[in-house]
């Protein structure tokens, strides 16, 4: 229920309906580790070195948010939860968390799986990392999280929300992106206000992101 909120009151105009058995059958992902207790959380990268950049296609990572993204997934398996996907709109960011999953996979046993939002349409996981990449330098976002035409952007937060079953963890600057849409309707913003007012938020001023 606390995921559906979000897509209830953004996209759907309060038309959604919680089936009676997900008030209950969700409690054990969300009682667990990373943020137990809190379904939506929020990762602000505000006050960071979390530069984006991009590839050759145009194509934008951040790996400061890849490795908080991947390191929120690890600390979801550690708690016992064996369903976690990462999803990031870009194709680099992908392959970046995809890297440093191969990676650890040469010492430790990982079932984190990484994908684009498109990739990931129609499957879930019981916790979701969603990284947003975008970030400063940056003065404009890339075409895929600014362009809404015939709702494309609503449509891709709507798949990246909705693929988590019980908990949302949503990795992105907030002070980014409240600057450059601040007054507007745009998706994404809707949602950072809505986890600042309804979830659970950590960074740097609280000391909770360290």
């Amino acid at each position: 229920p606390g995921v559906s909120a979000f897509a209830n009151s953004s996209v759907y105009a309060k038309l959604l309906k919680n089936h009676n058995s997900v008030y209950t059958s969700r409690e054990a992902i969300v009682k667990r580790s990373p943020f137990s207790g809190h379904a939506m959380n929020l990762i602000d990268l505000t006050g960071t070195y979390c530069a984006t950049g991009k590839n050759s296609d145009n194509s934008r990572f951040n790996i400061m948010s890849a490795v908080l993204s991947f390191g929120s997934a690890l600390a979801a398996e550690a708690s016992g939860e064996k369903s976690v996907g990462i999803i990031t709109p870009y194709a680099a960011q992908t392959r970046l968390v995809r890297a440093m999953i191969q990676d650890y996979r040469k010492e430790s046993k990982t079932d984190t799986t990484c994908a684009t939002v498109h990739q990931f349409q129609g499957s879930e996981r019981n916790v979701i990392v969603f990284d947003a990449v975008e970030s400063y330098p940056s003065t404009k976002t890339g075409w895929l999280m600014s362009k809404n035409d015939n709702g494309s952007v609503t449509r891709l937060i709507n798949v990246a929300v909705t693929r988590a079953r019980g908990k949302l963890i949503t990795v992105a600057n907030r002070g980014y992106w409240v600057n450059k849409f601040s007054g507007s309707d745009h998706t994404f913003l809707k949602l950072i206000q809505h986890l600042l007012q309804s979830g659970n938020v950590v960074g740097v001023k609280d000391k909770a992101l360290q």
